[in-house]
């Protein structure tokens, strides 16, 4: 037993009788007897009431006419206000009705005016129309399918011609004695065999399907196309014959027809309004009824033909020719069964497949809608629902994925899918949704397209973060030299007319080695921030590595690009509060602009060399690129790569300055001066090259060399003159300084204590315990250490307390002060002073005049200048000291001004340019030599020359 049918009757369920509830029962009943009512008055009117002739047509006419107006008019409310579903079908109906009433409309006026009729007539052509429409609503009104597809219209018209054919047999000897013409009698029997087509599908359909509700008033329509077609086969032997009277049978069937199709239409508008596709659904034997239909018309069609005789009269060949029809038309079921079910098969493969399709459509979490070609949804699964629903509401099919007049209303991309469906290729893209951002792929096809989009907010979030920390500097917070690089290029690309501004930090290196990394990070960071204040939002700002920083600018001229560079010096050279301490720094800005075929390259190159520029002519400034500066630069480059073969190809020489005791008069020491013998710009002052050997890191090599020949020069001298080498400040803190030294002495043999180191003050800026080891390793050895420059650094008094030097080298810009009673002499005054009291050997540098030697004289220890000596080759060390010592035997005073090159006192050190006209009158060779050494040189920095002690003299 079925499990349902033991399940209890839900409480307050109505009562049932046959399958129907009683209200059903009721109203069915009901519908019958007033039927019956219809259909007996109709029949029993005439005669109850002794209606004579001209009564019975009216009569007649009453219910012809006026039922099927009732009808129609039933008809046309059910296709606007019945169930949905259903609408289409009773607008067939109604137009059935509509011909039918026109039809009668037309035969009752010419009863009325006497007229006569020709059969076939205009009415024949609207009762033909009437069955055709009522095809097409049972069609409709009684299939699951709900369409007329060709395999309904095949099998109607092979139904058709069958039952055609039968009546052609049926009706033969009606046909060989018609009354009517040829067309007439083709006529007469043709729409009656299609009335009787429309009952066998409406049969079939009640056989194949079960309907539900509806299966009750497709019963009643069955009934009144079934009355139709009878009273239209009798009425069409009765044309045929001659024989047809106003009244009787026909009319009496074609009354009970309209009676039935009332019935219908007030039985379907009585149920409820909901539809019930849902209900309908095939029968088992459904498919074997299908394919029968081959069968039943062969069947037609050998019965009749052997029940008229067509194959003879004889017993025999009339049951071979039933017996042929049942074979022919059991093979033609069995084959439509087979293609049938082969079909069937295929279909539930697809739809299983379908199904499939759908499950993993809806289990993925992707989103995804197939559009007809109207851009009209046709599927969409559960996640893209969710996502497009957010934005337009309840999302159905059939509906416009775009509805307004913004492309991106519906769904983002409209001319992207518009074009992919155009073309026919896949394409894929990010749009923004809403809030979301969607990954969109499309698939056309010939009728349509298939979208696939995603959420990627999260991922894209992501890779912008992914994206930022590749083109930011993390500590900075600004552009990094990737994001710098792309900026320049796209700003050059575009045309505009772009300005690069570079800048380096002045002694950042001296905040990271005093302060540390931490403190340095810290005021990189406020220098970011100054300079995103200079240029405001929209200007890129980038670090590109250390203490380098750059701006590009668009469309500015020079004279802006200049105010902007003003202003980023000027915010930069604010103090910088950290920690409770002060920190100051400056930068250094280069300027170039490039047009917009100007390579990125060769654009930051130039702001490069604007930058060293400024940073040649002592910080703190601007400058804009100019031609003449990239010459300059060649001219450097060019001497450097000849400093880099120099020391191989022997080219260096030294040269030696005196210095004298001023007690005796006599030379106690000599310092050596680096020269360079250039293969073709001949003898080079210092001024030229030194600088660009502590650039090029060569000053480590090069000093060793100078400590080595220096040695075994001095070897040749007297025992009681020593020799002075200047340590340059990246020779203080190379490792190897002291093995140098040991070095040197072993190979010359020189005492150690003829050796006399000179330390700048520039060296002692680092203040570390590494300093104070590093002398005090060199003192042990037993070697002097002199002080130079000294008053002209920063840190010389903190370091006497600290480290006792041998002697003190007062710098030549204080001794160029003695005798015009200016502060320089009293800062010499206190220099000696304060020396004495140190018990440390004080030297006076510059000494140019016999004033400057005659007050000196009874102060300081030793002095040095070119009132005593130039500086000369090693070969020309004895002869000057002879000379020399023997004029301080004499007490004389030293007269190498008037002896030594014929040049005059003016020229206080090489590398600066002659100012004198008469000097360059005289000696125009040497005036541009050394306005040529100028240029070269680049205005060195006084910080520059401290460095760099052999520059000077």
């Amino acid at each position: 037993m079925n499990p349902s049918d033991s399940r209890p009757e839900p409480r307050g369920a109505p009562d049932r009788f046959g399958g129907v509830d009683v209200k059903t029962a009721m109203r069915r009943t009901a519908g019958g007897l007033c039927f019956l009512a219809f259909v007996a008055a109709f029949k029993l009117g005439p005669q109850t009431l002794s209606l004579g002739e001209v009564g019975r047509e009216a009569w007649l006419f009453f219910f012809q006419v006026v039922g099927l107006m009732v009808t129609a008019s039933l008809s046309l409310y059910a296709s606007r206000h019945g169930s949905e579903d259903a609408r289409t079908a009773w607008k067939c109906f109604a137009l059935g009705h509509i011909l039918y009433l026109c039809g009668n409309l037309y035969g009752t006026y010419l009863i009325l005016s006497g007229q006569g009729e020709t059969f076939p007539s205009v009415r024949e052509t609207a009762y033909f129309l009437m069955a055709i429409a009522f095809a097409i609503g049972m069609s409709h009104y009684g299939e699951v399918s709900r369409k007329v597809t060709r395999t309904n219209v095949y099998n109607f018209v092979l139904v058709y011609c069958a039952i055609t054919v039968a009546c052609l047999f049926l009706l033969r000897e009606h046909i060989e004695n018609s009354v009517l013409t040829k067309f007439g009698t083709i006529v007469a029997f043709l729409y009656p065999a299609l009335w009787f087509s429309v009952a066998a599908f409406g049969a079939m359909s009640l056989a194949i399907y079960s309907h539900g509700r509806r299966r009750f008033p497709l019963q009643l329509l069955l009934g009144a196309v079934f009355a139709e077609a009878v009273a239209d086969m009798v009425y069409a032997m009765e044309q045929i014959g001659g024989t047809y009277e106003l009244g009787g049978t026909t009319q009496f069937l074609w009354v009970s027809s309209i009676g039935l199709s009332i019935w219908a239409v007030v039985e379907h508008l009585s149920m409820s309004g909901a539809p019930e596709r849902g209900l309908a659904g095939r029968r088992g034997y459904a498919t074997m009824a299908l394919a029968s239909l081959p069968g039943v018309a062969i069947i037609i069609f050998m019965f009749s033909g052997s029940a008229t005789g067509a194959f003879g009269g004889h017993p025999f060949y009339v049951g071979f020719s039933v017996l042929l029809g049942v074979v022919f038309a059991a093979a033609a079921g069995l084959r439509e069964h087979s293609i049938i079910h082969t079909l069937e098969m295929l279909t539930d493969d697809a739809a299983e497949g379908r199904r499939r399709m759908l499950a993993v459509l809806e289990s993925t979490s992707d989103s995804v809608i197939v559009l007809d070609r109207d851009w009209r949804l046709t599927y969409f699964n559960g996640p893209a629902s969710n996502t497009l629903a957010t934005a337009r509401g309840h999302l159905r099919v059939g509906d416009a994925l775009w509805t307004g007049l913004s492309p991106d209303e519906g769904f983002p991309g409209k001319p992207a899918i518009q074009k992919a469906y155009r073309i026919q290729e896949e394409t894929e893209y990010e749009a923004a949704h809403g809030d979301v951002w969607l990954d969109v792929r499309v698939f056309p096809r010939p009728d349509g397209v298939s979208i696939f989009f995603r959420d990627i907010s999260e991922r894209r979030k992501a890779r912008l973060e992914i994206e930022h920390l590749a083109l930011r500097d993390p500590l900075t917070g600004l552009a990094n030299r990737t994001s710098f690089h792309r900026t320049l290029n796209a700003a050059l690309s575009s045309g505009d007319h772009v300005g690069l501004v570079i800048l380096d930090l002045d002694h950042f290196k001296e905040i990271n080695d005093t302060r540390g990394h931490p403190v340095g990070d810290e005021v990189l960071g406020v220098v970011a921030k100054r300079l995103a204040e200079c240029v405001g939002e929209g200007t890129t700002v980038a670090r590109l590595g250390g203490d380098e920083f750059a701006i590009i600018l668009s469309n500015l001229s020079e004279e802006e690009a200049g105010s902007i560079a003003e202003k980023v010096g000027q915010s930069l050279s604010r103090p910088i509060h950290l920690q409770d301490t002060m920190i100051r720094i400056g930068a250094s800005v280069g300027v170039a602009f490039g047009h917009p075929n100007i390579d990125a390259d060769v654009l930051l190159r130039n702001a490069d060399i604007a930058l060293y520029e400024v940073k040649n002519s002592g910080r703190g400034g601007y400058a804009f690129f100019r031609k003449a500066m990239e010459t300059l630069l060649v001219e450097r480059n060019g001497i450097k790569q000849d400093l880099a073969n120099a020391l191989e190809n022997d080219e260096f020489e030294l040269y030696y300055q005196p210095l004298v005791d001023l007690d005796t008069g006599k030379v106690c020491s000599f310092e050596a001066l680096l020269r360079w013998n250039h293969p073709e710009r001949g003898l080079m002052p210092p001024d030229t090259f030194i600088p660009l050997i502590e650039e090029s890191g060569l000053i480590v090599p090069i000093g060793a060399w100078v400590m080595r020949t220096a040695c075994k020069q001095a070897l040749s001298w007297p025992s009681d003159v020593s020799v002075a080498v200047n340590i340059s400040t990246r020779q203080f803190f190379d490792p190897a300084l002291v093995d140098t030294i040991k070095s040197a002495l072993s190979d010359s043999g020189l005492p150690t204590r003829r050796l006399e180191l000179e330390i700048t003050e520039s060296a002692l800026l680092n203040d570390s315990g590494d300093n104070l080891a590093t002398l005090s390793t060199i003192r042990g050895l037993g070697h002097k250490i002199a002080l130079d420059d000294f008053g002209t650094g920063y840190s010389s008094l903190g370091y006497l307390h600290k480290f006792k030097f041998d002697k003190l080298k007062i710098d030549k810009s204080f001794v160029e002060g003695l005798n015009i009673k200016d502060e320089r002499e009293a800062i010499v005054r206190t220099v000696i002073s304060l020396g004495k009291t140190l018990g440390m050997i004080i030297t006076a540098e510059g000494v140019e005049t016999p004033e400057q030697y005659a007050w000196l004289k009874g102060s300081c220890q030793q002095a040095q200048g070119h009132y005593i000596s130039h500086p000369m080759p090693a070969d020309k060390i004895a002869r000057f000291m002879a000379k020399h010592d023997g004029a301080a035997t004499a007490n004389e005073a030293p007269k190498a001004l008037r002896t030594d090159s014929n040049t005059p006192s003016l020229i206080r050190r090489a590398g600066r340019p002659c100012n004198n006209g008469r000097f360059a009158r005289r000696y125009p060779e040497r005036a541009r030599a050394m306005q040529w050494t100028s240029l070269v040189a680049g205005r060195a920095t006084p910080s520059v020359e401290k460095k760099v002690h052999t520059s000077k003299k």
